[in-house]
């Protein structure tokens, strides 16, 4: 909790949604998914239509990034951004967690990414 409170620069405790939600609210993000073994969150505020979206793609997505870590020697950890036609998402996988990220601009904010990559640190270890 204290790693994620120093992070997210809040005092309050958090739950895994909270967590998701600020992660969300980082500048130049719209939207974020948490793939943790069978859970999966969705952070709240979407159009319902494009969540449900985004959570089957971030679960496909997820799968065949740890394939391709794996196959370039990661082990299943890793951090990638990919650029589509129809956005750029980011993926960070950590053990058996992935927090995925959608853009809503082209490169992240300072210090953003780090940050992104603490949270899925200290989320795989919980």
């Amino acid at each position: 909790q204290l790693m994620f409170r120093a992070v997210l620069g809040t005092d309050q405790v958090l739950t895994p949604q909270d967590i998701v939600d600020h992660c969300a609210a980082f500048p130049g993000l719209k939207a974020c998914v948490l793939l943790q073994l069978d859970a999966i969150l969705t952070s709240r505020g979407m159009d319902e239509t494009d969540a449900a979206a985004f959570r089957a793609s971030a679960v496909k997505t997820r799968d065949s990034l740890v394939t391709l870590a794996e196959t370039m020697g990661l082990g299943q950890g890793g951090n990638f951004t990919l650029r589509t036609d129809h956005g750029i998402r980011s993926f960070f996988l950590d053990s058996n967690l992935c927090l995925a990220v959608w853009h809503a601009q082209p490169n992240f904010s300072g210090g953003t990414r780090e940050k992104l990559i603490l949270i899925a640190q200290e989320l795989s270890k919980s």
